[in-house]
Parts: C-alpha cells; sequence; structure tokens
C-alpha cells in the first residue's frame, strides 16, 4: 500500500474510523462499529483497511455482521503479515477472545462447518474457530482455557462475516474520488495499534 493510502488510513483512524475504546457501564463498545461489515460506500473503515493492509494476500478480511453490546476491543494491532483485535468481557467478568488474521493457517483435527460467507470455509476445533479463504486465514479462540474457558465466547465466531479485498478497494476508491486504491503489494513493517484507553 503506497504512502499516501497508508496517511488516509490513519486520518481515518484519528477521525473516528476507529473510535475511543468504550469502559462505561452501558451501550455497545464503540471501537466495534468500524468493525461492523456495512459501512457506508465511499467511508471505508480504517480498520477494514489496516486488516487488509497487515495481510495483503488475503483476499478478505474479517468484520462484524452485527453488534456484540457484551464485549470491549481492548487491542487492535496490525504488523506486517499479522493482525489481532482482542475482546473482553465489559462488565470485568473473564470472557476473552482473540482474533487473528494470518496469510495461513493449520487446521489440523478441526471439523468444517457451515458458514454464510461466500469463499470462505470454517473449522471448528477445540476452543478455536478457523476461517479460511484465498491467501488469509482468520483465528478466533478463547482466550481462557479449562475451567475458565468462557462458554460465551462462543457467540464471537458467530458474528463474524467478511468484507472483500474488491469491495475494500471500491470504497477506499470512492472515498478518494478514485485518486487511491488498496495495493496488494508489501505491507508496511508496523502500523498503529491502539490498547485499552490508547490511541
Amino acid at each position: 500500500m503506497n504512502g499516501r493510502l497508508a496517511l488516509v488510513t490513519v486520518l481515518l483512524l484519528a477521525t473516528g474510523g476507529c473510535g475511543g475504546v468504550h469502559l462505561g457501564p452501558d451501550g455497545a463498545d464503540p471501537a466495534t462499529r468500524p468493525l461492523r461489515c456495512q459501512q457506508p460506500p465511499d467511508q471505508p473503515s480504517g480498520m477494514h483497511v489496516l486488516l487488509a493492509q497487515s495481510v495483503p494476500t488475503a483476499s478478505a478480511v474479517p468484520c462484524l455482521t452485527h453488534d456484540v453490546p457484551d464485549w470491549l476491543v481492548t487491542l487492535f494491532e496490525a504488523v506486517d503479515g499479522r493482525a489481532r483485535i482482542d475482546l473482553t468481557d465489559r462488565y470485568g467478568r473473564d470472557g476473552s477472545v482473540v482474533v487473528e488474521v494470518v496469510p495461513d493457517c493449520d487446521v489440523g483435527a478441526a471439523r468444517e462447518t457451515e458458514t454464510g460467507s461466500a469463499g470462505v470455509r470454517r473449522y471448528d476445533g477445540d476452543g478455536r474457530v478457523l476461517f479460511v479463504y484465498d491467501g488469509g486465514c482468520t483465528e478466533v479462540r478463547n482466550g481462557l482455557t479449562g475451567a475458565r474457558a468462557d462458554p460465551r465466547a462462543a457467540e464471537i465466531p458467530d458474528a463474524i462475516g467478511f468484507v472483500t479485498r474488491e469491495d475494500l478497494d471500491r470504497q477506499i476508491r470512492a472515498a478518494s474520488d478514485g485518486h487511491l486504491h488498496l495495493d496488494a503489494g508489501r505491507a508496511h513493517d508496523r502500523h498503529p495499534s491502539f490498547r485499552g484507553g490508547e490511541r
């Protein structure tokens, strides 16, 4: 992705594309809104762009099909070849879910199940769900194991959808009057991240 688009990405985040991490007692976490699959056609999500930028081989990037009001985004990190999103229980319980995007993954003994996203195969394993697609893999895993594992974490994989690289590229072109596009080339070595309360 060229430097101009990287700058646009940072501006998207700075002007609300990412939002602050919500720590209040009620209401959905504003930081999850830029992860929603449905975005205005000429306003690409900064989070979607960073996910695509970090894993340039991926034909799609994960998004949320609906709000997950009991969860907070406490980490969003995009580095060269990998991206990670951590969600934790908003009421301070031991819930924790990790979503990672990488170029490929080993499904091992995980069982293939139904997915509503075209071109995406879902595999359910022990404490993790893998979504496999051309050039990428999204792993959703329970951040806690054994007796501490939170059964509510199972609702996160069911909220995962995907936005294709082509759709995201169209959004970027529309937002820039055709001047910018999503480059499928080398990702930058380091991209912005935030951890709960930091930007």
